[in-house]
């Protein structure tokens, strides 16, 4: 190879290789930040009610969007959703789990349904 494409080659490699570290940190953080929201609230969630706002369809997948009250401040949430989950409409209540200390990190509980 010579010296000219060499010195186009190595930077090329370099940047490729600190990408390739940064998206794999990337989806490190994500994995553990998921897992430490998901114990927080096994250890220290509390349950409260909220209400399905819509479902829209995002890049090919259905989410729903949800809002619940604590402490007479209103949260909102989204959650994916999959038919298997059964029938899910606005107005419809379910359960959520939610982190007391930052109601924020919550948890739609498709299983939980609550019927008037």
């Amino acid at each position: 190879m010579s010296k000219k494409r060499q010195n186009w080659y190595q930077p090329k490699i370099i940047i490729t290789i600190i990408g390739g570290i940064t998206l794999i940190w990337l989806f490190l953080f994500a994995f553990i930040n998921t897992d430490r929201e998901r114990e927080i609230l096994e250890k220290y969630g509390k349950y409260e009610v909220a209400t399905i706002q819509k479902k829209i369809k995002l890049r090919g997948k259905m989410k729903v969007l949800y809002h619940f009250y604590v402490d007479g401040k209103e949260y909102r949430g989204s959650r994916l959703y999959y038919e298997s989950y059964g029938l899910v409409e606005p107005g419809f209540r379910f359960q959520i789990i939610y982190y007391p200390k930052d109601p924020i990190i919550n948890k739609l509980l498709y299983d939980k349904r609550v019927k008037d």
